[in-house]
């Protein structure tokens, strides 16, 4: 049974800061938690154990880190004595711990696992039955190794991840991209803002082109069309998410993006007037049309409807309705 003292008074330099076998903790934000520390003072003491001749951290990494920063000499912690705790129970304490003191990410659910499996030798087995429910999730292969797999993922993705709080799903798709890809990918994440939604739908188009292509994501990301468009100063970002999704669908679609190309000359040939709309159905499904029109008064929908007929009988709206 693990025993452990009243939190006492620890020298820092007792402290070995640079060993890290027990933490999880990511991203390592240190700003936040420094201005923490400063205003309240540290309200969790660091959890220790012996061994050989200094102190280990089990939790509280990145308290001792800032705490180093701030000069502190003397510190609160509760220290197991040198046998009293395994390297299992160690990194199951930090987990608990960690768990009971904030919110755990999945990149630190992953990093949990990681040295569960490989550090620890545990085999899966047990950890999916033991460690999965700590965590709120189900026991599965599956899901394990999905998030063993975000151990793939670059640092720069991991904390875009965090940061905008992607699902396991995005990040395990993400996984599965080289490094290069990942570093394309993030530097337009980021120059665009993309949340998840945004990025599965960037995603899927990239990854489906650069299959039917045979070219990788960053070469795609090199495009010359794909770099006017983020190159452009008085749009804002949205404009260029817009206009980016429309570009890489007509990649993905060049019959559909012909059509509707087709489709709109043809509509412009109608020479419509501004009180009458006709929309086409996105990626042609459905194989209808919707027309708007809009009147103030009974001479006005009498001019519409005779509009109407008028077009009916043209070239351009037949050949609308047979692409249709």
């Amino acid at each position: 049974m693990m025993k452990v003292t009243i939190p006492g008074k620890i020298s820092l330099k007792d402290i070995d800061l640079e060993d890290d076998a027990f933490s999880i903790s990511y991203p390592k934000f240190l700003e936040t938690l420094k201005t923490s520390i400063q205003e309240i003072g540290l309200l969790t003491p660091l959890i220790l154990r012996s061994k050989n001749s200094s102190l280990q951290i089990i939790s509280g990494y990145r308290r001792g880190i800032v705490l180093k920063e701030l000069g502190v000499d003397f510190i609160p912690a509760y220290i197991f004595k040198d046998g009293e705790l395994d390297n299992e129970e160690a990194l199951r304490l930090g987990i608990l711990e960690n768990l009971y003191t904030r919110e755990i990410n999945h990149i630190e659910i992953s990093n949990s696992l990681f040295k569960l499996e490989k550090d620890l030798s545990i085999e899966p087995e047990k950890i999916i039955e033991t460690y999965l429910p700590l965590f709120g999730l189900e026991k599965s292969m599956f899901i394990f190794k999905k998030f063993i797999s975000l151990q793939n993922l670059i640092d720069g993705i991991k904390t875009l991840a965090v940061v905008k709080k992607f699902p396991l799903k995005t990040l395990a798709k993400l996984s599965l991209l080289s490094d290069k890809d990942q570093e394309s990918f993030l530097e337009l994440a980021t120059e665009l803002s993309l949340g998840f939604n945004l990025v599965n739908e960037f995603l899927t188009l990239l990854e489906e082109i650069a299959a039917i292509d045979r070219v990788s994501i960053s070469d795609l990301l090199l495009d010359k069309s794909v770099n006017d468009i983020l190159s452009i100063e008085d749009i804002n970002r949205d404009v260029k998410t817009k206009l980016l999704i429309s570009l890489l669908k007509a990649m993905r679609y060049p019959h559909i993006h012909d059509f509707k190309k087709s489709i709109k000359s043809n509509i412009k040939n109608l020479h419509l007037p501004h009180e009458i709309a006709m929309d086409i159905p996105e990626n042609l499904e459905g194989g209808t049309i919707a027309m708007r029109f809009k009147f103030k008064n009974k001479k006005d929908y009498q001019e519409i409807l005779s509009k109407l007929i008028e077009i009916s009988d043209s070239e351009d709206f037949s050949k609308i309705l047979e692409m249709i």
